[in-house]
């Protein structure tokens, strides 16, 4: 799997799985949505990283 920002599995793949009901890279729409809320929480850890540095 490439690695994808959040913004980007909300821009591609999750549209086309609202769509379709699968993205383009085959994932289902719940899997799509747990993606992303990984990215968002690793995205939120990394940001309190920067800000404790």
């Amino acid at each position: 799997m490439k690695r994808w920002t959040s913004e980007q599995y909300e821009d591609v793949d999750y549209m086309t799985a609202m769509y379709k009901g699968y993205s383009n890279s085959g994932e289902t729409l719940e899997e799509i949505q747990d993606t992303i809320k990984d990215l968002h929480r690793q995205e939120a850890s990394l940001q309190r990283q920067i800000d404790d540095a």
